[in-house]
């Protein structure tokens, strides 16, 4: 048929069956729409995702041990939060210490009874180094690091019901091991380093002190600078740990929220020993 003829038939069509002209053009209608709904959907998703990563700061590196040629969990010197601390490429570092022991509102609980709680022995550099805000009261500082005083994650404050820092006008405590801790303060969250919400963190002085808690740390949240991140992430290893620079795992929280499925997920999948028991951000890649 030629093309006119071709039109015609197709006005007939259109002319004779005018109720299943308007189903089909409705129904190519709502295909279209929904293309475009979905798409600006994805749109709207990813244009939220760059702000939060604006806000948050993809320069946050995780510099955490990982295993010996044995398979043993490794171990960073002591002297690893100053080393990283003294390079060109960061801006600032704050070393976090596991403490075996058990958070709890009172020795009346069971010690097995964590709520998923963890206590950590840190510095005064952490919340610099996270670009974390404390909701109430203070972080730790050279003034109460070396006293039983405990800053409590978001997480960690909710779990223990911690609501405030005074209760009928009186300090709140919690139970840290087999002492009292006065809550000097709670955190805000922590998108990107959601263990430290569910942490209970206490001065390196006392924790040394009162439980014997060395300064290896079992992580190190890294800031760098934010032109020069991946030169930093090839420093980090040897420089944390000159004689075993393959033992160390270098990441970027950041990036498990890039590949997420939506903005909001942040639990990345655990890799290292810190990792497997704390859950840390996803292994970004550690040069050898």
């Amino acid at each position: 048929m030629l093309p006119a003829d071709l039109l015609r038939v197709a006005g007939v069509g259109l002319r004779a069956r005018r109720l299943r002209a308007a189903l089909s053009a409705l129904g190519v209608a709502i295909g279209i729409a929904s293309m475009v709904a979905v798409l600006g959907i994805s749109d709207s998703s990813k244009a939220g995702l760059v702000a939060e990563l604006d806000q948050l700061g993809t320069n946050l590196l995780t510099v955490t041990p990982g295993q010996t040629f044995l398979g043993h969990d490794a171990q960073l010197p002591q002297s690893a939060a100053r080393a990283v601390r003294g390079l060109a490429v960061v801006r600032s570092t704050a070393a976090v210490t596991a403490v075996s022991i058990s958070a709890r509102r009172s020795p009346f609980i069971e010690a097995a009874e964590t709520s998923g709680i963890t206590v950590d022995a840190t510095d005064s550099h952490l919340l610099e180094a996270l670009g974390g805000t404390v909701l109430r009261g203070r972080f730790l500082g050279a003034g109460n690091e070396r006293y039983p005083e405990v800053v409590l994650g978001a997480v960690a404050a909710q779990r223990l019901g911690v609501h405030g820092l005074t209760v009928h006008g009186r300090p709140v405590q919690v139970y840290l091991g087999s002492s009292w801790f006065t809550v000097a303060g709670v955190l805000g969250p922590q998108p990107l380093a959601p263990e430290i919400e569910r942490a209970a963190l206490i001065g390196y002085p006392v924790a040394e002190r009162l439980f014997g808690t060395t300064r290896h740390a079992t992580a190190l949240y890294v800031r760098a600078d934010p032109e020069r991140v991946l030169q930093a992430a090839v420093l980090l290893p040897a420089t944390a740990d000159p004689q075993n620079p393959e033992q160390t795992q270098v990441s970027r929280p950041s990036d498990a929220i890039q590949r997420a499925p939506t903005p909001r997920a942040r639990s990345p999948p655990c890799s290292s020993a810190w990792a497997r028991s704390r859950c840390s951000s996803e292994e970004w890649g550690s040069p050898t």
